[in-house]
């Protein structure tokens, strides 16, 4: 049996210096939402696994505390799908 072998670049090559697409859009949309609760807008979203019908209390750092039928939970940004 050969010994292991690391033949692949160096990880500095795969560092990205601006951060994913996807992280700024999730960002926007925690912004947007903070904006209605400070208007005092109802947020409503589905979470991802958990179904429709959560209302977005709070944002947190990287979080939202959500609430539906007397079960609070907190949940990350990205798995929040606001209703339209």
């Amino acid at each position: 049996m050969r010994p292991t072998q690391v033949t692949g670049a160096a990880p500095s090559v795969f560092r990205n210096s601006t951060p994913p697409r996807f992280g700024v859009e999730v960002r926007a949309q925690a912004a947007g939402v903070a904006e209605h609760l400070r208007r005092r807008e109802p947020v409503v979203g589905e979470v991802d696994g958990y179904g429709r019908g959560w209302w977005v209390l709070a944002v947190g750092s990287g979080e939202y505390e959500v609430w539906r039928d007397g079960t609070a939970m907190r949940v990350p940004w990205s798995l929040l799908r606001l209703d339209s």
